[in-house]
């Protein structure tokens, strides 16, 4: 089955793109590419990578139906082509949102990127982690435990444990994001961490049990 094209994520891609030829245009030769905890520059390159930058959004649209080709579990994947559709979608409007966020960094100083980028990387998150119980068995996107990969019960309880931990995480972030707080920031962050630590014993618990 051939996955449709989403041709507003296309056209958002296109206005990250036409975005950065305008940054690469009006910018002067060494732009910020890196921001700290605080939200204040640490790392500058030349304006030229905006180019690159521009590119990504479609890089990653693209590169996830080149990846849905060469999937060994193609199969399974066309069971559920929606989550997988969203999935691309997520990434490649993710990647272009990041784009413009550097870019209004620099035409518009006064846009605090980092506190931006966490509130904005939350919501994803969230949409994420509701999206990820539907993700089809496959060995290029989800949550891949060794035991979920060879066993389709264990994917989706796998999937659907991760899921909970991205929703959780990604609030946290949103609540950092808005109020600018560090220590939320790290609060979330270590919480993903230690859930995802969580979610493979929690898949490795699975396998043995049915063993």
């Amino acid at each position: 089955m051939k996955l449709k094209p989403n041709y507003w994520v296309l056209t958002y891609a296109l206005f990250a793109c036409a975005m950065s030829l305008v940054a690469v245009t009006y910018s002067p030769e060494q732009v910020p590419i890196h921001w700290n905890m605080q939200g204040e520059i640490d790392g500058y390159g030349p304006k030229y990578i905006y180019l690159i930058f521009g590119c990504l959004g479609f890089l990653g649209y693209f590169l996830m139906d080149f990846i849905r080709k060469i999937d060994p579990n193609s199969r399974k994947i066309e069971k559920n082509l929606p989550a997988y559709a969203a999935i691309r979608n997520i990434i490649s409007v993710l990647l272009s949102t990041m784009t413009l966020m550097s870019i209004a960094s620099v035409l518009i100083k006064e846009v605090n990127v980092s506190q931006l980028m966490v509130t904005v990387m939350g919501v994803f998150m969230v949409v994420i982690g509701n999206i990820t119980p539907r993700i089809p068995h496959n060995y290029f996107s989800g949550i891949k435990t060794p035991w979920a990969l060879n066993d389709e019960t264990n994917w989706r309880k796998t999937q659907r444990m991760g899921g909970y931990a991205f929703v959780c995480a990604g609030f946290l972030m949103i609540i950092a994001g808005i109020i600018n707080a560090i220590w939320v920031m790290v609060i979330a962050f270590s919480f993903l961490m230690i859930s995802m630590i969580g979610v493979y014993i929690y898949s490795w618990y699975i396998y043995k049990k049915r063993i």
